[in-house]
């Protein structure tokens, strides 16, 4: 895996991860 590939897989995620995180947590928080 490239730098490139790796900053933009890793760039992707925490993109990802903060959109889905507030999801995530409303979702547990209704599991409560």
């Amino acid at each position: 895996m490239s730098k490139y590939s790796a900053s933009t897989v890793f760039t992707y995620f925490i993109y990802i991860s903060s959109t889905l995180f507030e999801q995530h947590m409303s979702q547990q928080m209704a599991a409560f």
